[in-house]
């Protein structure tokens, strides 16, 4: 029997519901010998038994060249649609990776390729889906395949798995792989576009480019995505490049954008600042803050960064020797002896303080902190308001070496006594 005479036969199985017999006929065809007509009918009988898996494995054997009639296309997004429906949370994420490669280089047309890939990522969430399997689901979105508007449920898995694969490739230290995978997602994202671009700088950044992650980070700047994050990305750039006192202006507008009570947040960004606060300082000259910022550390047991253990024990040694000087300034010895008489209220106390950090006298504060044991300072909001001083970062030191110790009370407190 020819094609022709197979197909008309095929035709009368599938209109008498002998579909089991046109299934036998349609695959003891070779695939390459297919025309339109035997591939509708394939499919339909494929779609009447439910063999969904089968017609997966079936369908990557025929040509790319076949011509595809509008009947088939029906059958096939049927078939597609049933399969996720009944089949997709019976199989395995590796198979199911398998049938994407399959298909891929089959007849289906780029717009069917869509489709399925679009309904394979909207169905990832009810698969046991795991880290170590994330390759494969990189191979799948790098068909780059997914670029157009319709479908868009399945864009949030887009963004949600991507994210888990450029935080699972930073966490492995394979920045490279991440900055390929971020460049990628912000170029195909419909909503997280500017997230994708801040992922991108920040491995930028991890690989010594600098520069060009400042750019990047610049683009978005000014969009509705400027979280805390990007200010802190923006302050480990300007550290980088040596712009100390700018960078320390971004880590308190990060710092003032989280609420009081995420204290794991504001510590990460105070890390930051005080890096920030300490190299200006060390760059300054100025000791006494150094010697706060050494303090701080030491309180708050902080991983020091690498370049600051070097010289560590040099720089708290030769802090020590200033500070001491500067500790018996007849101006502080004079507070020290009046203090009682003329600052009787914590009020009063206050307004002292704010004072001396107002008029830049960094020494007296530092004094007057560490003499008045319960003095009241600022509250948060209020500090990372003033202008990014030494005095700033002396009070802020105050403020939360306090409120680390009143956290685990449940206090919440618009003012604050300072331990430093």
């Amino acid at each position: 029997m020819n094609i022709f005479e197979l197909s008309l036969k095929a035709n009368n199985y599938r209109k008498s519901n002998d579909f089991e017999k046109v299934l036998d006929i349609t695959t003891s065809i070779p695939y390459d010998s297919f025309n339109g007509y035997l591939l509708y009918y394939h499919l339909n009988a494929i779609r009447k038994l439910e063999l969904y898996i089968n017609f997966f494995e079936k369908i990557a054997k025929i040509p790319i060249d076949i011509e595809v009639l509008d009947g088939s296309r029906i059958e096939m997004k049927i078939i597609v649609d049933q399969f996720f429906l009944n089949e997709a949370r019976r199989v395995t994420i590796h198979s199911l990776n398998k049938i994407i490669r399959n298909i891929k280089n089959s007849f289906l047309d780029e717009q069917m390729v869509k489709y399925i890939i679009l309904k394979y990522i909207s169905n990832l969430k009810y698969l046991d889906y795991r880290p170590e399997q994330i390759d494969d689901f990189i191979y799948l979105c790098n068909t780059k395949l997914l670029k157009f508007e319709d479908e868009k449920y399945a864009w949030a898995e887009f963004d949600r798995w991507y994210n888990v694969v450029i935080k699972k490739l930073v966490a492995e230290k394979d920045v490279d792989q991440a900055l390929e995978n971020a460049s990628f997602a912000a170029e195909y994202s419909l909503k997280q576009r500017n997230y994708f671009l801040f992922k991108r700088a920040q491995c930028l950044r991890m690989i010594g480019n600098t520069e060009e992650s400042l750019v990047v980070l610049q683009s978005i700047e000014n969009t509705a995505f400027m979280s805390e994050w990007i200010f802190v990305e923006f302050g480990y750039c300007l550290l980088d490049l040596g712009d100390y006192e700018k960078s320390a202006h971004y880590f308190i507008k990060a710092y003032g954008k989280i609420p009081n009570s995420n204290f794991q947040k504001k510590k990460k960004i105070l890390l930051g600042l005080s890096e920030a606060f300490y190299k200006l300082n060390n760059h300054l000259g100025n000791f006494l803050a150094l010697h706060a910022i050494v303090k701080f550390w030491e309180i708050n047991k902080w991983r020091l960064d690498e370049s600051i253990v070097v010289s560590y024990n040099r720089i708290r040694d030769e802090v020590d020797i200033k500070y001491a000087e500067l500790s018996f300034d007849e101006a502080i010895r004079v507070i020290d002896e009046n203090l009682k008489k003329y600052l009787k209220t914590s009020v009063n106390r206050e307004r002292k303080f704010r004072g001396l950090i107002a008029g830049m006298r960094i020494d007296r504060a530092y004094f007057f902190i560490n003499t008045e044991p319960d003095i009241t300072i600022l509250c948060h909001k209020e500090l990372v308001k003033a202008n990014y001083s030494n005095g700033d970062m002396i009070t802020i030191i105050a403020v939360e070496s306090y409120n680390q110790k009143k956290k685990c009370m449940g206090w919440k407190a618009k003012r604050v006594l300072p331990e430093v």
